[in-house]
């Protein structure tokens, strides 16, 4: 999605027809194009560097680790070092400033599916088999490794759910 040019409803549907495709990480530039479009004097690019920051400098700390270990650092990076938080899943409890991509990244908090949708364009630039399951609340990650799947919950700061199985981190 080119944020340079005005952003429209119309621009945002087709948008949304092509990301079917798309891999995870695409899926932030359309939290950034509804902020521009919902707050029009807002300017993408804050929004952009910061997510993009974070991106890289995961990647660069990330260099020769295993798949388990990057999911450790991310999740370390993402919910200790950096803080972000879900909030409550309660639709009366959340505005706005849940929804939207840069109340959120200034923040630290948001909405289960910015959060999940934010985590996950971070897991695709770490080359992570993470993927968001269609739940309700979107808390939940379905991690594929050597043929088994495990859950991550957002909710409880990246634990792998069911820590016996063999795809849990060491």
């Amino acid at each position: 999605m080119n944020l340079e040019s005005r952003i429209t409803w119309e621009k945002l549907a087709i948008e949304l027809e092509l990301l079917g495709s798309d891999d995870p990480s695409s899926l932030t530039q359309l939290l950034i194009g509804l902020n521009c479009l919902l707050w029009p004097l807002e300017r993408p690019e804050w929004c952009s560097r910061t997510i993009n920051f974070m991106a890289y400098d995961l990647m660069a700390k990330s260099e020769g680790l295993g798949e388990a270990e990057r999911f450790q650092l991310l999740n370390d990076y993402f919910f200790r070092q950096k803080g972000f938080q879900i909030l409550s899943a309660k639709v009366g409890d959340l505005n706005e400033n849940h929804l939207l991509i840069k109340p959120v990244l200034t923040q630290r908090a948001g909405a289960p599916i910015v959060i999940a949708l934010l985590y996950l364009h971070l897991v695709s630039h770490l080359d992570l088999p993470a993927y968001l399951i269609p739940l309700r609340h979107h808390v939940l990650l379905k991690w594929v490794r050597a043929g088994r799947s495990c859950y991550i919950d957002l909710a409880s700061n990246g634990e792998v759910l069911g820590e016996e199985q063999p795809c849990a981190p060491p």
